[in-house]
C-alpha cells in the first residue's frame, strides 16, 4: 500500500475524512497525501476528548495507521512511513499534541514519537534528532 492508497482507505473507513477528502480534491484536483494529513490531524485530535464514539473514530484511523506503517516497513513503501511520521506525528508535536496522541498509538507509530523530546518527560531533553541518530547508532 502506498500512501495514495492509506488515503483512499482512511476515507473510506474512517467516519468523517470521506468528506474531507473530497472538499481536498475539489480545491487540488488531485490527492496530495502530505497535505492530506496535514489538514485531517486537526481533525483527528479533536476527536480525543469527545465522546466515547469520537474516540472510537479517532482509534479506528489511528489503528489504520499502525497498520500500515508495519505493512510499509514489510513491503519497503517508505512514502507510508514518512506521510505517517512528517506530516502527522511531526505536525502534532508542532501543535504541543503528541504527548496525549501518543496514549492513541500503536507499538510501532509509538516508538517513533519517542524520538521526540517533548513526548517522553522521563527522558534526557537531547532533541529528536539526537534521539534518532542514538536509535541508529545503537
Amino acid at each position: 500500500m502506498d500512501s495514495f492508497a492509506l488515503v483512499d482507505r482512511l476515507a473510506r473507513e474512517v467516519p468523517g475524512l470521506a468528506p474531507m477528502l473530497a472538499e481536498h480534491l475539489a480545491y487540488y484536483e488531485e490527492v496530495l497525501p502530505h497535505v492530506f494529513f496535514g489538514e485531517m490531524t486537526p481533525f483527528l485530535v479533536s476527536l480525543k476528548d469527545g465522546s466515547d464514539a469520537d474516540r472510537a473514530v479517532l482509534t479506528k484511523a489511528l489503528s489504520l495507521f499502525e497498520e500500515a506503517w508495519r505493512k510499509a516497513h514489510e513491503e519497503g513503501y517508505e512514502d507510508v512511513t514518512n506521510v505517517i511520521a512528517v506530516s502527522f506525528i511531526e505536525n502534532l508535536q508542532g501543535r504541543g499534541e503528541l504527548r496525549a496522541m501518543q496514549a492513541f498509538f500503536g507499538p510501532a507509530m509509538s516508538n517513533w514519537a519517542d524520538c521526540f523530546e517533548d513526548a517522553r518527560p522521563d527522558t534526557p531533553r537531547v532533541g529528536w534528532f539526537g534521539k534518532l541518530l542514538g536509535r541508529f547508532q545503537a
